[in-house]
């Protein structure tokens, strides 16, 4: 017997969902009040990352969902996640180190660079502090893009998405 599952919402998390199920043999229906692709998610910085959100347990999770972040890139056709790393120097110096050793500690790839290094990651800043940290396993993708193609692919697999449903 197939399971029929509708799915509120057309944003990342619905998008995701509809995808996967369908992938899976469920008969999915997804409602979303707007357009395809939600209201949230477009709004979304959509950086794939373990960098902020303690405590351990949370940091776990977050790198468990780039792993699977890395999975669905090589599943979707197209999905197209920039695997750029990030670069990170926004707290006072004390706090950011802190966070750096315990990053490190907890076995995140993180790592001191200095201006030139800097430089050479993003080359379009303007103002260089004197260091950050680095995490070349980081990543982003244009959040409502990502959601289309997710549901496009979950259509393909048989999905229904209704948009604009009141």
């Amino acid at each position: 017997m197939t399971k029929r599952v509708i799915v509120i919402g057309s944003g990342i998390i619905g998008a995701a969902i509809a995808w996967h199920l369908a992938k899976a043999g469920a008969a999915v229906t997804v409602i979303e009040a707007g357009d395809a692709g939600g209201l949230a998610t477009r709004n979304s910085w959509a950086w794939i990352n373990a960098s902020w959100g303690n405590p351990l347990s949370y940091f776990r999770l977050r790198v468990r969902s780039m792993e699977e972040w890395r999975r669905l890139d090589r599943k979707v056709p197209g999905l197209a996640v920039n695997w750029c790393g990030g670069l990170i120097w926004d707290l006072p110096s004390a706090e950011l180190d802190a966070f750096a050793r315990e990053h490190a500690a907890w076995g995140y790839g993180i790592r001191r660079v200095g201006p030139d290094e800097m430089r050479r990651i993003e080359p379009g800043l303007k103002i260089v502090p004197d260091h950050a940290y680095h995490v070349a396993a980081e990543g982003a993708v244009e959040p409502a893009e990502t959601a289309r193609l997710l549901l496009s692919g979950a259509r393909a697999l048989g999905a229904e998405v209704l948009d604009h449903s009141h």
